[in-house]
């Protein structure tokens, strides 16, 4: 799931856009800075790779590495920087869930005025490109909504098997396994082996895999959900 650094669905204000700029010496402007909001908040789930004072231009940063690869299995990662000293909220190695509060918007390193300074990055080895994060995050906020009718996302509490079967005992796929901390999208459940009291298992919308629910926050809640 994606949102933009308000932790909503819907764009905020931007006060400087993705490209060329002049300001004294032309330069470029590698992400754009977005405002109208005071908490920084995280746009997908992911793991931090960077908390703390970047650079003289960056000011305090984080940034966050996604649990997918981009389109040539680029490493992608998100970075928000200019945050307000002291108000960083996450840790290097933690994971975090998508609109998860990072810190506070500020205008530490080289910024005019508060904002939410965002830079998307695709790492081929130790270079990296970027992309303009405005119509980045539009489409992926429109794509998940248009995939999404009648599907519901549950956050992971503990690592989930993917299940061929509502069974311990079926066929592990690893490639559709959940880490802890991991937003999973569910299409419909059905009830399965009796796991700890709780015979609930969510089917996967994507790869149709069978998760128990008792590893996601909220345990058997189906709410949303289609019965099998």
């Amino acid at each position: 799931m994606t949102v933009w650094g308000n932790g909503t669905k819907t764009k905020p204000h931007v006060t400087s856009g993705y490209g060329p700029r002049t300001g004294g010496a032309f330069s470029f402007h590698y992400g754009c800075d977005f405002n109208g909001y005071s908490t920084v908040k995280s746009i997908e789930s992911g793991k931090v790779t960077f908390a703390g004072l970047m650079n003289d231009k960056a000011g305090y940063a984080v940034a966050y590495d996604l649990d997918e690869k981009g389109p040539k299995g680029e490493i992608i990662t998100v970075v928000h920087m200019h945050l307000r000293a002291g108000s960083i909220r996450v840790r290097v190695g933690q994971r975090i869930g998508e609109g998860q509060s990072l810190g506070t918007m500020g205008q530490t390193g080289n910024a005019t005025g508060d904002c939410d300074h965002i830079e998307i990055r695709f790492w081929a080895g130790s270079k990296y490109t970027t992309t303009d994060p405005v119509p980045w995050i539009s489409n992926r906020i429109k794509n998940e909504a248009a995939v999404n009718v009648g599907v519901r996302t549950r956050k992971t509490k503990a690592a989930s098997n993917a299940r061929v079967a509502p069974t311990t005992a079926s066929a592990i796929d690893k490639g559709a396994s959940l880490k802890k901390g991991v937003v999973g999208s569910f299409d419909g459940y059905k009830v399965g082996q009796k796991v700890e009291g709780n015979d609930i298992w969510f089917r996967g919308a994507f790869h149709k895999r069978f998760y128990w629910s008792g590893a996601f926050e909220g345990g058997a809640n189906t709410a949303g959900l289609k019965k099998l």
